[in-house]
């Protein structure tokens, strides 16, 4: 990723340089290298979340990776850097997918339930897939606890595994990658609802809602109930976050 060092701003949180295919090739180089890195995919609810949270934006402001995932966040960072979109647009889902398809890389999944992990176990062992599936691991549902760490990385067989990813929901999976990775030493990407869309348990928004900044509308309108309050209220958040920053845009 020759533009590593290259970062701007969206709402507070800093947002790195890179293309998806820069960003695969980049988490290829540091789990072949086996450097611990913690990998966050920002949208426009991360932003939002980091606004109300100061525990979380200084999560994301620290050690750590993040790139943006979400059109809307793409959009305005490209725009400051003065850029193409798809020079700083890393869709997370398809990093996640793009990564399993064309590395050889021994893969751990942690996150959501063991059937959806096991659809996942399936589909990387087919010859579609040239990523090796060395494990899973679904924690129990509940806060995060110096316990719940403890068990996961208990489950990481270290020796057999090259890079760990975290599917989870935001924020919380952000915390768990970014302890994960200090503690075992691994690239830890949080991917969130990317498990969902590889084991087939969720249907992808179509391409076009993507291209335009509508994957929130569609999600929405499929799982009305348990996103509304993220969509609504964190959209408006995210946007009191970015016009808070006006005139303040740092470029690093």
């Amino acid at each position: 990723m020759s533009d590593a060092n290259v970062r701007t701003f969206v709402g507070g949180v800093p947002i790195t340089k890179s293309s998806l295919s820069e960003a695969v090739e980049w988490l290829y180089r540091r789990a072949m290298s086996r450097e611990p890195e913690s990998v966050r995919l920002v949208n426009a609810f991360s932003v939002a979340s980091a606004d109300k949270s100061i525990e979380y934006r200084d999560l994301l402001r620290g050690k750590g990776t993040n790139f943006a995932d979400g059109t809307p966040v793409a959009w305005l960072a490209a725009r400051q850097l003065a850029v193409p979109r798809e020079d700083i647009h890393v869709r997370g889902p398809s990093l996640f997918s793009t990564t399993l398809e064309t590395r050889e890389l021994r893969a751990f999944f942690v996150g959501s339930t063991n059937e959806v992990l096991e659809a996942i176990r399936i589909r990387v062992e087919s010859p579609h897939y040239r990523a090796h599936f060395a494990g899973a691991y679904s924690p129990p549902f509940g806060p995060l606890t110096p316990r719940m760490f403890d068990d996961i990385a208990a489950q990481i067989p270290l020796s057999d595994v090259d890079v760990i990813w975290v599917g989870m929901g935001t924020p919380k999976q952000d915390f768990i990658a970014t302890k994960l990775a200090s503690v075992v030493g691994l690239p830890c990407v949080a991917v969130g609802a990317a498990f969902d869309f590889l084991a087939g348990s969720v249907g992808e928004a179509p391409r076009w809602t993507r291209d335009y900044g509508l994957e929130w509308l569609h999600r929405l309108s499929r799982e009305p109930r348990r996103l509304a309050g993220r969509y609504t209220v964190g959209n408006l958040r995210f946007a009191r976050a970015v016009w808070n920053q006006r005139g303040k845009t740092c470029v690093s």
